[in-house]
């Protein structure tokens, strides 16, 4: 494709902030530290970019459950399965760093069965110094205090377009 002679790409220009294409995949592993917060729980994760103008893209898709279960241990007193509780207690997330235009990226997670979204992480790119669309790995161990995005921010898959353009000629 020939360069642009005024340097301005077609996705520069849109109104709609490019999402993450796809969820980032994980796997789930197990570390020497004792504190296991994902034993009983089923965690997805997800990210958003932000953009040079500070707006945030929509979230990826989630991933699957962080969960690997242990072998199955049937209880006679209780009549539950005591091996179904995550022998992980770390994961390792892959996630695309996003285009030129985005200049940070928000890892996250939520519960399965709880539609409160978290904030992993915040990652600016270029104090991080990424690149561009290369695969990155983040490791999650529950070792820090989450903020918490607004409730409508799961049911958001993609951003609002004005009906009428006040601004662009």
């Amino acid at each position: 494709m020939a360069a642009y002679l005024d340097q301005f790409s077609a996705e520069a220009l849109l109104v709609i902030k490019k999402p993450p294409e796809a969820a980032p995949t994980i796997v789930p592993f197990t570390t020497a530290t004792e504190n296991n917060f994902l034993e009983e729980r089923f965690i997805c994760f997800g990210y958003r970019y932000q953009y040079a103008d500070g707006e945030f893209s929509a979230t990826s898709q989630f991933s699957d459950p962080a969960f690997t279960s242990k072998f199955f241990t049937f209880s006679y007193e209780s009549f539950l399965n005591e091996g179904m509780i995550n022998s992980s207690n770390a994961v390792r997330i892959s996630y695309n760093t996003g285009g030129p235009l985005v200049t940070g990226i928000e890892l996250l997670f939520k519960e399965m069965d709880n539609p409160t979204i978290k904030v992993i992480e915040k990652i600016d790119k270029a104090a991080a110094g990424l690149g561009n669309d290369n695969t990155e790995v983040y490791i999650f161990d529950n070792q820090k205090i989450f903020s918490v995005l607004p409730e409508y921010e799961i049911l958001r898959s993609y951003d609002n377009v004005p009906l009428l353009a006040k601004a662009q000629t």
